[in-house]
């Protein structure tokens, strides 16, 4: 797809789904036409890597030229956002959206009449309190912190002064799986202590959960490699810089391999898993009522909808769909009023649905639901860094 067509689907996605989703998937489009100059530079400065590591080791003469063009990289592609970001808000009629903003429904204030313009407001109850609350979620965050420092200590405590590669690996899938699960314990965390501060405008609800989750989520996804780099001081492991650069870069190897591996897992893996084991206990169920109960494949078949029956008491049908859809073919008869206790009534002979438009319909009705916004965007920030 080119570039103006990227754009365009995005016009769409903002149409259907929202701004919030139309600027991520703007960005997303982007970040991939930016990324890929420097995906050619980083993939020919990898191989002149492997073929002068012999010589010069991991410390490549004309390093630091490549790690001022990233830097350099990375502020052009965010000031170039910026621009991109300032005229959708333009198109999109987001301009005036922090004045014309309304508390949100889960707000509990006060009322009271503006100093400014005299309009009726609804304005917190107390500040002192909300402040209080607001430092108590960021102690909070503190305290997370802490323990991933606890942890990740631990981790390298039981290395010790082994330096064999497979405990390094070791040691840092393990801290893959710490930073996952912690990632996910204060998220869910986070997302209670914001409703439970209670901002008065969405988008005060939005910044205190990016400056919760994005704090968190940086250092618990970079400590183990700050730690390795300048605060684990075990000269016996670490005789020169030489091999603490080494020990760097099998951890973030390990980092991110994992994370591309545990990221798919649960949004691809685990969700198609679920959908397997759930349709075969369905269709298992179904099973067991039918020879249970031998249950009718039509209408027309069933006692209910008999002659000899007084009263129709219901009607079975396999599933709902709209008669107006031009996929879907009925085959009714009966319907000139034969049936001598129910005149007029129609009697349904077949249903015939297409079944391409059904398996679409059920395909997107087990879905699972689509991650929030903010944790794609935590997971580029993370992967982003880790390439960097």
């Amino acid at each position: 797809r080119s570039k103006g067509q990227n754009r365009a689907l995005c016009e769409d996605i903002r149409d259907y789904y929202g701004e919030s989703v139309g600027f991520y998937f703007s960005f997303l489009v982007h970040y991939s036409f930016w990324l890929t100059p420097m995906a050619i530079l980083g993939a020919i400065w990898f191989i002149v890597q492997l073929a002068t590591e012999s010589k010069w080791g991991i410390a490549t003469p004309g390093s630091t030229v490549v790690v001022v063009i990233a830097i350099f990289w990375s502020t052009f592609m965010i000031e170039n956002w910026y621009r991109r970001e300032w005229k959708l808000r333009y198109e999109w009629g987001m301009m005036r959206y922090k004045q014309t903003e309304v508390p949100r429904p889960t707000f509990n204030g006060r009322i009271v009449v503006s100093k400014e313009n005299g309009e009726i407001i609804e304005t917190y109850a107390n500040w002192f309190v909300y402040y209080s609350k607001i430092i108590f979620s960021m102690s909070t965050m503190v305290l997370c912190i802490c323990i991933v420092l606890a942890v990740v200590a631990s981790l390298f405590i039981l290395k010790k002064d082994q330096n064999d590669e497979v405990i390094t690996i070791g040691i840092g899938m393990a801290n893959s799986v710490q930073i996952f699960i912690m990632n996910k314990i204060y998220t869910w965390l986070a997302y209670k202590l914001n409703e439970w501060e209670g901002h008065r405008l969405q988008e005060e609800w939005y910044n205190n959960l990016v400056i919760k989750r994005i704090i968190f989520i940086v250092f618990n996804s970079f400590y183990s490699l700050f730690y390795i780099a300048f605060i684990d001081d075990n000269e016996e492991v670490y005789t020169s810089n030489e091999v603490r650069l080494e020990a760097v870069r099998t951890q973030l190897v390990t980092l991110f391999i994992m994370a591309i591996i545990l990221q798919n897992s649960m949004e691809i893996f685990f969700p198609w898993l679920g959908t397997k084991v759930k349709q075969f206990c369905m269709a298992r169920q179904e099973e067991e009522w039918q020879k249970n109960h031998n249950s009718p494949d039509y209408v027309a078949d069933s006692p209910l909808m008999a002659d000899d029956c007084d009263v129709a008491q219901g009607v079975y049908v396999r599933g709902v769909v709209d008669a107006a859809d031009d996929n879907i073919q009925l085959s009714i008869n009966d319907v000139d009023g034969t049936n001598d206790h129910h005149p007029g009534m129609r009697r349904q002979k077949s249903v015939a649905v297409n079944k391409f438009i059904m398996e679409d319909i059920e395909e997107q009705v087990n879905m699972s639901e689509s991650p929030d916004v903010l944790d794609n965007t935590a997971e580029i920030v993370v992967l982003q860094g880790y390439i960097m």
